[in-house]
């Protein structure tokens, strides 16, 4: 990779200052007629200088020149603090292009990073996940690969496959080596159960940690006229959806978002659900039925004798709360176990449907995150995958398949495990001999 890369790292726009990062061994050179205080640059130094380009002055700016490997990139890299806005970085970019550097893919630092072993595949994923973060358990959650907890959690795991693999393997292919114990299912039983178990653990905090990442969902339904665009406004505090004593107001969907016990909601109004022979209504009806499928909660919304019945069996197995509304217009109605008494015009009872929200899906609880949480989509499919592999063993072991085949999936088993974090499958036969005794 012997190109020079060129982007702008700081966002487009007005601003005080914007960052040019370059990387490339020798990008260093590019500076060589264009910058003022060239022999002045050192490693890990910010150095002040001008910038020229073809005997016409650019900007004032602060360069930061770091030497490969020691770099984001573990190549050569160049920072250039110049003054903000759109002209004057572009300026600068073009004129690097022009001397030989090319502009950046979407990643393309990061992709270095990882080539030149800087971090991993994890870590790779985490950076956006740190930049994208619009909350502190957001970025908590991502800031944990930071650390390689995660990727020494993985690796524990794959040592103890490791060993068994690489004893197995010596046991089949150097009988005649002694020194080591024959590894049979009775061996090799505990160990996948323990790694079964810890897998199942991490499958379920892989929910809650998505919470975290990606929010949760919660559509609010019922009939027409019911206050359910009221609801929406109250939830949000605001007043979003237009609300009217006509019904069938609500013709689309609305969609608005709120923290609910540090937790990112998305809240969504829908039309109500009844016979229309109206066409927009109709349309924004079906909307409606294909969206309950796909949250995470559901609102059923009523009011006075209003039945719920229905509604309550066309969403399916998605959890609900029975709401009613309109309760200041009926003070001596009798209230009824396992249903959510509102009015919008009081705060209170507002807040104890945010309360009823929060303990149905256990929001507090989803806060309480370590190192041991994973929620990037590859990353889980590859710990069910290689839980699945090994409950596979399982059922090889009961039906007493020999020790050879049962290692064929323990290696399956530990490369797709190993995935996870990028590293290569491991290299039995090294693994092997580093047993041998000295002379041997």
């Amino acid at each position: 990779m012997n190109d020079i890369i060129i982007a702008l790292s700081t966002a487009k726009g007005l601003g005080a200052i914007s960052l040019i990062r370059i990387s490339g061994n020798k990008c260093k050179e590019l500076l060589k007629d264009i910058f003022s205080n060239y022999n002045k640059l050192e490693n890990r130094i910010a150095t002040y200088g001008k910038l020229y380009f073809q005997d016409s002055f650019i900007d004032e700016v602060i360069i930061v020149y770091y030497e490969n490997p020691n770099s984001y990139t573990g190549e050569d890299i160049i920072e250039i603090m110049c003054h903000g806005g759109l002209i004057i970085s572009s300026i600068i970019i073009d004129i690097f292009i022009e001397n030989g550097a090319k502009l950046a893919l979407a990643g393309e630092f990061s992709k270095r990073a990882y080539i030149n072993g800087k971090i991993d595949l994890m870590r790779a994923e985490e950076i956006m996940n740190m930049i994208e973060a619009e909350n502190k358990y957001q970025l908590k959650l991502a800031s944990y690969s930071m650390d390689d907890s995660r990727q020494n959690l993985i690796k524990g795991y794959s040592l103890s496959l490791t060993n068994l693999i690489s004893n197995i393997e010596l046991n089949i292919d150097y009988p005649e080596y002694e020194d080591e114990k024959v590894i049979t299912t009775k061996e090799v039983l505990p160990i996948v159960k323990f790694l079964i178990t810890q897998l199942n653990d991490l499958e379920k905090k892989t929910i809650d940690a998505n919470i975290i990442k990606n929010g949760i969902k919660i559509a609010i339904i019922g009939e027409p006229n019911v206050g359910k665009s009221s609801i929406y406004n109250a939830l949000l505090n605001k007043d979003e959806a237009i609300v009217t004593s006509i019904p069938g107001t609500t013709t689309d969907i609305l969609k608005s978002k709120i923290y609910i016990d540090g937790v990112l909601v998305e809240l969504i109004d829908t039309a109500g659900i009844r016979q229309s022979k109206n066409e927009i209504e109709i349309i924004g009806i079906k909307k409606t039925l294909d969206l309950i499928r796909h949250v995470d909660l559901v609102l059923i919304i009523y009011d006075k004798d209003i039945s719920y019945t229905n509604i309550k069996n066309i969403i399916g197995p998605t959890p609900y709360i029975i709401v009613r509304n309109k309760i200041d217009l009926d003070i001596s109605l009798d209230k009824i176990d396992n249903i959510i008494y509102v009015s919008t015009l009081d705060s209170s009872s507002i807040n104890l449907l945010k309360n009823e929200i929060s303990k149905l899906l256990h929001l507090p609880n989803v806060l309480n995150i370590d190192e041991t949480y994973f929620y990037n989509a590859r990353q889980v499919q590859l710990i069910k995958s290689t839980n699945l592999i090994l409950k596979q063993i399982l059922i090889l072991i009961k039906n007493n398949e020999v020790i050879d085949i049962i290692n064929n999936y323990l290696i399956e088993a530990n490369n797709t495990l190993l995935k996870i974090i990028g590293e290569n499958p491991i290299d039995v036969v090294e693994e092997i001999f580093s047993r041998f005794c000295v002379g041997k």
